[in-house]
């Protein structure tokens, strides 16, 4: 029982300070869209506006960068079922406070084809797997441990991290993934498991 305390505590103490790197983990995800973009739309005008939108949101201007992303949608209808606009969309909406407009958008990147070419497949297989992280820390929020296990199910078996990632992002993906199970296992009273 007292390891059991013990392992609560760091727990607890690991939340804080993901809570702190928090902007830091946005900001690693920014850079890891931006060359994903790179890889789906090339260095047209497109990649522009996009990249744009990405900078306001990296500075917190989220109403701007969801102006831009509508923008893009407008110059390019068929980009608006894309994996990372819709990502891109409910990364915003999420940190706008609109957690059900959110997890709508990251429902429908899961519903996304798988697109064209080896890049675009890679970038979509990328952006079901980050939804699925972020559909699990919504079902968290909501107190839905049920649903979160789903979403990290599929995130770690039907979406798995891409190859393509960096050793550093696996380590943070493993960390994550073992902190939200464990949140949801602490809030269902298994704290043995």
């Amino acid at each position: 029982w007292k390891w059991g305390c013990e392992i609560g505590k760091e727990l607890q103490g690991e939340v804080v300070r993901l809570k702190r790197w928090r902007q830091v983990k946005i900001t690693t995800t920014i850079l890891l869209l931006v060359s994903a973009l790179n890889l789906c739309f090339g260095q047209g005008k497109d990649s522009k506006l996009l990249e744009e939108s990405e900078t306001l949101f990296a500075d917190g201007k989220f109403d701007s960068s969801m102006l831009l992303i509508q923008e893009h949608i407008n110059l390019y209808p068929e980009s608006k079922s894309s994996s990372y606009i819709l990502y891109k969309q409910g990364l915003i909406l999420k940190e706008q406070g609109k957690i059900n407009d959110a997890e709508t958008a990251f429902k429908q990147v899961l519903t996304t084809g798988d697109g064209e070419g080896f890049d675009q497949k890679q970038a979509a297989a990328y952006y079901k797997h980050y939804s699925c992280e972020r559909l699990a820390e919504i079902s968290i929020e909501k107190k839905d441990y049920d649903l979160a296990e789903h979403y990290i199910n599929l995130h770690d078996n039907k979406y798995p991290i891409p190859p393509q990632c960096l050793l550093n992002e696996m380590s943070a993906y493993n960390f994550r993934r073992a902190l939200g199970y464990a949140t949801i296992y602490k809030n269902r009273g298994k704290i043995n498991k």
